[in-house]
């Protein structure tokens, strides 16, 4: 006997003496004159017994039940032939739907288990060769534009003398586009990252987390007159390292938007937005047109071109895949020259 016959045989004996058990169970407290509505344990032990034996000893059991009722009720000498075997025929009726219905419901979710199955393993495969193609970005695209940079300063450094201003233009602009690509390719990865990232959830401290980036912002722009106001004690329960990612693109996109500002500002802060806590970045800078809004956290999308703001249009896409992984939301409001104000909101749970 194969295990797959030997298998199905005991799932079904088992199914059967599920349904023995409660029928039995049930004509015991009707034998002892308790109340009770025979039907609605025939029924249940029916439905229990066709969830794990399946459909067909759900039918099996139905016929058994069929030819017990029959002869045990039999037929009434003054009783109509037809009409009691309408009736008979009515309820194994009810019973064989019965059955159906349970085996339909039973099969339609392992067929649902089995798809959750096969998309899992595909997503597990897509993981994989997205791992793959991030060391093939992170070694192959990064090699030749290693060589190009590092071939360019020295064309700057042993034949400056010999290249007028416009050459030396050209290997400058070289040396701009390479290291636009490189960020790029960062920008890139570290969305690959977060995409399969595992979240450590603990009690993060936002507003230190906003202090130390503000920092290094100021150095590196040590002359820039930025009025920043952080407010004190801020915390979220979330990935540190994932949350610090959030809060550097939407600072350092309120840090270059209000770059060509006289009097800048930007607020860090949260409210209360029906019992929730909402996080906001805020800035007075050059703002966006909200009918292109839709546009805002998809990868490679940009509301300013390039020759106005620098940037490669992944840092939204990062900030929205972060706080979708902990289960938030993130939303922004703007007007052109206005300045705008990005919001977000981090459960302190997750599903």
């Amino acid at each position: 006997m194969s295990r797959g016959l030997r298998s199905a045989l005991i799932r079904y004996g088992l199914a059967v003496l599920v349904f023995v058990v409660i029928v039995a169970t049930a004509a015991l407290l009707q034998h002892f004159s308790l109340k009770i509505n025979f039907a609605l344990p025939v029924v249940a032990g029916l439905v229990i017994a066709t969830w794990y034996g399946g459909r067909g000893s759900g039918i099996f059991l139905a016929v058994l039940l069929q030819v017990v009722i029959v002869f045990s009720n039999g037929i009434a000498a003054d009783s109509n032939v037809v009409v009691t075997a309408i009736g008979h025929v009515s309820v194994f009726g009810l019973l064989l739907l019965v059955v159906l219905l349970v085996a339909g419901r039973k099969a339609a979710q392992e067929n649902l288990e089995q798809r959750v199955q096969e998309r899992t393993e595909q997503l597990n495969a897509a993981n994989k060769e997205l791992e793959a193609f991030s060391y093939s970005a992170s070694h192959d695209l990064r090699s030749p534009l290693r060589h190009i940079s590092g071939f360019s300063r020295i064309l700057l450094e042993d034949y400056g003398d010999k290249l007028d201003d416009e050459g030396k233009g050209y290997l400058n602009e070289i040396e701009s586009s390479v290291g636009g690509m490189t960020k790029l390719i960062d920008d890139v990865l570290e969305l690959a990252t977060v995409a399969r990232a595992e979240i450590r959830r603990e009690t993060v401290n936002l507003s230190e987390l906003a202090l130390d980036i503000v920092e290094d912002l100021r150095k590196m722009e040590p002359t820039r007159n930025t009025e920043i106001q952080i407010t004190d004690g801020i915390k979220a329960t979330g990935d540190e390292r994932l949350l610090r990612i959030v809060l550097c693109n939407l600072l350092g996109n309120a840090w270059k938007f209000t770059s060509k500002v006289e009097h800048a500002r930007i607020d860090f802060g949260q409210e209360l937005e029906k019992g929730s806590c909402v996080y906001f970045v805020r800035d007075n800078g050059a703002g966006f047109d909200m009918a292109f809004g839709g546009k805002l956290f998809e990868a490679f999308q940009r509301l300013h071109t390039a020759n106005e703001f620098d940037g490669t249009g992944i840092g939204l896409a990062t900030v929205h895949r972060i706080v979708a992984r902990h289960e938030g939301r993130i939303w922004a409001q703007s007007e052109v020259n206005n300045g705008a104000t990005f919001y977000f909101e981090i459960p302190n749970t997750m599903h």
